[in-house]
């Protein structure tokens, strides 16, 4: 049977990520974080307006953590290390509203444990019992750009359009199993 997407009963889960947008107004915010594993989170956005139509916001973002099943070599699997920004500009046109958004995200963590409980180690959070996890890697790098125009006509009637480039440049290497190294 197939389930209904994102309703009752659905299969799956829906998730809604929703950018922040250039407002006009300054306002910034900085939060960090720490936490096992030598975690380390950092972000914060800094929105600025520009002239009296025009607005500007700034977002950064680090995350960063240690893996936690150590491997038979001294490695680690199941790191964090994630580095983003986003900058936005925002101009009024009369009483139309384009925003133009880029995003860049780099994320380079260690290598994704699978463990078997068919095979040692029988816990989920056991050593991994592999020798070469050096030379497993996750390296992603994601750029777009986002154009918007917004255009109302009345208080219940207004129309947008949008435009999305969007590279991802990605190159894994695992080994499931543990055979191949």
């Amino acid at each position: 049977p197939v389930g209904s997407l994102f309703a009752r009963g659905g299969q799956i889960g829906g998730v809604n990520l929703v950018n922040h947008f250039a407002e006009t107004g300054n306002a910034g915010e900085m939060a960090a974080s720490i936490g096992n594993f030598n975690e380390l989170k950092l972000h914060g956005f800094y929105n600025a307006t520009l002239g009296e139509h025009n607005a500007m916001r700034v977002a950064l973002y680090h995350h960063q953590r240690d893996g936690y099943i150590e491997t038979s070599d001294g490695n680690d699997l199941n790191s964090v290390d994630t580095q983003a920004g986003r900058i936005s500009f925002m101009q009024m046109i009369n009483d139309a509203r384009i925003d133009i958004q880029a995003n860049i995200e780099q994320n380079s963590p260690s290598a994704t444990s699978f463990q078997s409980f068919a095979y040692a180690p029988a816990q989920a959070f056991d050593q991994a019992d592999i020798s070469n996890a050096d030379r497993l890697f996750i390296n992603r790098d994601i750029a777009d750009v986002f154009v918007r125009l917004a255009q109302p006509f009345s208080d219940s009637l207004d129309a947008e359009a949008s435009v999305l480039y969007r590279d991802v440049q990605s190159n894994e290497t695992f080994d499931p199993d543990g055979f191949s190294l």
